[in-house]
């Protein structure tokens, strides 16, 4: 990232051209190799199930978050229930 940056900050003053896709791919490559990419399926969503409107004008809005937890088998099977306690704690405070 350091290497990116700097090319990106030292392109106005450099005469030489610069080409900053491969600083881009080589990014990328160390992030996939790195950190675990996921799928598209897997990734956070926010579903509004329910919306009711009062005549006074106020009213409330059911959300569901839908999250994907791998490895939900670890920590006798309680990995799942720790995550979505947590994500309830970080979502209510």
């Amino acid at each position: 990232m350091d290497k990116f940056l700097q090319q990106i900050v030292n392109a106005n003053n450099s005469f030489l051209e610069t080409k900053l896709d491969n600083y881009g791919e080589e990014l990328w490559k160390w992030m996939e190799d790195r950190f675990q990419i996921y799928a598209a399926w897997q990734h956070p969503k926010i579903w509004m199930n329910n919306v009711t409107i009062k005549s006074t004008g106020e009213g409330t809005i059911d959300l569901a978050v839908k999250f994907f937890i791998d490895n939900v088998k670890l920590k006798q099977c309680q990995r799942g229930n720790r995550i979505r306690s947590e994500v309830h704690g970080e979502i209510v405070s």
